[in-house]
């Protein structure tokens, strides 16, 4: 028996690693064409597990999922899915909780170094009054 896994969306290139992956069992991948209800409802009747994004995951799309045993999202938090539906039909869900951490940590130093030596503040002046206007209130 084969598997069948529904991607209900995705905002990158391709699902070929995705493809790839579940070949490796002999699963088929399946793509929405788009995330309304109906269009996630119809093609989840027959799929072993879900896979989305951002699409909304329904009471409706979950129950029409009869044989699914697995809700997985991209990224974190499960806001997107059912929950209560999926824990009452017996489906796992999961996420991905450290989804891009070292990434945001990243941009929030970066943030605390600009506000810090006040560098979009210096910016501005130097792009509306001109370089030599500038008087510096702090060493840099």
């Amino acid at each position: 028996m084969a598997y069948k896994v529904l991607v209900t969306d995705y905002v990158w290139p391709s699902v070929e690693p995705e493809k790839a992956v579940l070949a490796q069992i002999g699963a088929e991948l399946v793509v929405a064409p788009d995330g309304s209800e109906a269009t996630l409802a119809e093609f989840a009747r027959d799929v072993d597990g879900i896979l989305t994004c951002f699409a909304q995951v329904t009471d409706t799309v979950l129950r029409a999922a009869e044989k699914c045993v697995v809700v997985g999202r991209y990224g974190v938090g499960v806001d997107n899915i059912a929950v209560d539906t999926a824990t009452e039909l017996g489906m796992a869900v999961t996420y991905v909780p450290d989804y891009c951490v070292e990434e945001v940590s990243d941009h929030v130093m970066g943030l605390l170094m600009t506000w810090n030596r006040r560098i979009a503040y210096f910016d501005r002046l130097v792009k509306t009054s001109g370089w030599g206007s500038l008087s510096l209130t702090i060493p840099i």
